[in-house]
């Protein structure tokens, strides 16, 4: 299942030419299609929980981050999977994935593809 998603994915985003969405470096600045492209980018470690159907999601907020974060011109941002540890801790990203050694909460992979894709 996990393959089927992931190659749905790549059918889904590969309308575009592979070399269309990479940037280049042309003399000292990156280029996308030969135009000048800025990294301007940022943390999202909630994204992906935002994109969740489970605990924690909230896939209308999840849209309003990313629109705001478009429209004051980020085009890069770096999405957490998961945590671990106990929930409870101030400092950490809850729901945890993995509260134990052996016990693995598994997200929905068509939570963060969402995420991935909004």
């Amino acid at each position: 299942m996990l393959i089927f998603s992931f190659v749905a994915l790549l059918a889904i985003n590969g309308s575009a030419k592979v070399n269309d969405r990479f940037a280049k470096m042309k003399e000292s600045y990156f280029v996308v299609n030969d135009k000048p492209y800025y990294f301007i980018g940022t943390n999202f470690w909630y994204g992906a929980v935002l994109g969740s159907k489970g605990e924690g999601g909230d896939r209308e907020r999840l849209i309003r981050e990313l629109d705001f974060m478009k429209a004051n011109g980020i085009n890069n941002i770096r999405v957490l999977i998961g945590s671990d540890g106990e929930n409870g801790v101030p400092s950490k990203v809850e729901p945890t994935l993995q509260k134990n050694r052996v016990c693995i909460t598994t997200p929905s992979l068509t939570d963060l593809i969402f995420c991935c894709l909004s």
